[in-house]
């Protein structure tokens, strides 16, 4: 099965981070078996999946609004993103809109 170019999460109306796994399982085809929890996401991403080229988050600043705590952000890349869309492209991310 080829990775696909781009998937597309919509965050900004998550409230609990369970339904943010919740969302990222789906759109990632994630296995049933996954812990829904940040050490699981990252095994997730890193080997259990082919990820897409582009992983979209949009509705990011919500996102941050509505889980200011939440660890998968905190000291990470991604707490610099302002942007309302977030990037992730094999490992690393940008918070650039336009980037393809």
């Amino acid at each position: 099965m080829a990775r696909a170019q781009q998937v597309v999460v919509t965050v900004g109306d998550v409230f609990k981070t369970e339904e943010l796994h919740q969302r990222l399982m789906t759109a990632l085809s994630f296995p049933g078996f996954y812990g829904r929890n940040w050490d699981a996401f990252w095994d997730a991403i890193t080997g259990l999946v082919e990820m897409p080229h582009t992983l979209r988050l949009e509705g990011w600043q919500a996102l941050k609004a509505h889980l200011p705590a939440m660890p998968a952000y905190s000291g990470s890349a991604w707490s610099a993103c302002s942007s309302s869309t977030l990037h992730w492209q094999r490992g690393w991310s940008t918070c650039n809109p336009a980037h393809p």
